[in-house]
């Protein structure tokens, strides 16, 4: 499925820690365009691969990095751990992806997403703790 895909691409709206939002009528809030591609990516690398029933190879499992050293090493899995999350099934085509992967202190690297939607980049920043597994939105 390319990208293009991705500009019709309607889903329930996320918030950055992950829980579901809520409108102010009480209903679940859906999220188009580029804030479901946003909310897209959030699930998938918050998601450990298992845990989601319906698809089980979803996730890109980040809570494997707990503890590891922030080199060059760790760097390098956690972008093929996020890019492998986000094309296993073609969500993104791998032409599309830019993943990027920096140190951003002893205990945190920054992870850079940025992908085409409505020919406009869309991107995605967080940073990802080494000592506790979280993904936390920038």
């Amino acid at each position: 499925m390319p990208s293009a895909f991705l500009n019709g691409l309607v889903d329930l709206a996320m918030s950055p820690n992950g829980d579901l939002v809520i409108s102010s009528g009480g209903d679940i809030a859906l999220a188009n365009g580029p804030q479901a591609v946003i909310s897209n990516i959030l699930f998938r690398l918050q998601t450990v691969q298992g845990d989601w029933q319906l698809e089980p190879a979803c996730g890109a499992s980040l809570e494997q990095f707990v503890g590891a050293l922030n080199t060059s090493d760790t760097g390098q899995a956690v972008q093929s751990a996020v890019i492998a999350a986000l094309t296993h099934d073609n969500f993104i085509a791998p032409s599309d992806l830019d993943v990027r992967v920096s140190p951003l202190n002893v205990n945190e690297v920054v992870v850079y997403v940025q992908v085409p939607v409505l020919g406009q980049p869309v991107t995605f920043v967080g940073a990802l703790n080494l000592r506790e597994g979280q993904l936390r939105t920038a």
